[in-house]
């Protein structure tokens, strides 16, 4: 938001090849688990069901923190920007367990075998098209300063979100 577009689209590319790696990581390490222990897919399910719900007490904190949006001028290289955006996203162990609980969503005992790169391939497409929107939008000063004013509202959306697809991946396993 505070770099403007053309240093956004550089970090949204190093954000959607982070996304592609740990995907393909998760598609890997989960074929390869459920290929060996079939059953796994329940504590996958049950661990990615206890993340969603983390991401959704995480998001109500947020919704009820009370702070404003600071717009910075910051010294962002431009040539460093894909490898910020990268090393940001390989850098947080909840992308990786977003994609385990991704790929378990998706993957069940008679899932085809490439179901998971299906789905890798699904989200990485939609990460280019949001974030590409994100990069666009938010760098305008008029789209950063309306975020600001609705950003609890923002948050709650997500709270809830979060919170009805951990309920629903828990109702998976019984």
């Amino acid at each position: 938001m505070s770099c403007g577009r053309k240093t956004g689209f550089l970090v949204v590319c190093g954000v959607v090849c982070g996304a592609l790696t740990w995907g393909t990581l998760a598609a890997v390490g989960v074929s390869a688990l459920l290929a060996a222990k079939p059953e796994a897919l329940v504590l996958i399910k049950i661990f990615g069901s206890i993340y969603l719900l983390y991401l959704s007490f995480k998001s109500l904190l947020k919704m009820r923190a009370s702070h404003a949006y600071n717009r910075l001028n910051s010294n962002y290289s431009k040539h460093t920007s894909f490898l910020k955006g990268y090393g940001i996203h390989m850098s947080n162990p909840e992308a990786m367990m977003g994609w385990i609980a991704i790929i378990s969503l998706g993957v069940n005992e008679t899932s085809p075998e490439l179901a998971p790169y299906y789905i890798v391939c699904g989200c990485v497409l939609i990460a280019i098209a949001i974030y590409s929107s994100y990069a666009y939008l938010f760098s305008s000063n008029m789209i950063a300063n309306m975020y600001s004013r609705f950003d609890k509202i923002i948050e709650g959306i997500f709270a809830s979100i979060f919170g009805f697809a951990s309920v629903t991946l828990l109702m998976t396993v019984a």
